[in-house]
């Protein structure tokens, strides 16, 4: 499990790096799930800002208000963990 979250965790601090470097906020949209659990881990450790990245986390109720999201610009990144099988 603590490779999954780590994996999770690379995977966002990849996505969001190019904020980091011009020192804005990272949006990352979620849902209700326990899916974005190591995101919120993430955050309550201090990984983010070990990284130098300012995160807002932002709650969505579907997957298609957080694509419409991203697609808009309201949002730099999705949490969208999950497993398929």
């Amino acid at each position: 499990m603590k490779r999954i979250t780590a994996l999770i965790v690379i995977i966002l601090l990849v996505m969001t790096a190019g904020a980091a470097l011009s020192e804005e906020k990272v949006r990352i949209g979620y849902l209700h799930l326990a899916l974005s659990l190591p995101t919120f881990v993430a955050a309550e450790k201090g990984l983010f800002e070990q990284e130098g990245l300012k995160v807002e986390l932002t709650p969505f109720e579907s997957g298609t208000l957080i694509i419409s999201a991203l697609i808009a610009g309201r949002i730099d990144a999705a949490c969208a963990c999950g497993t398929v099988g």
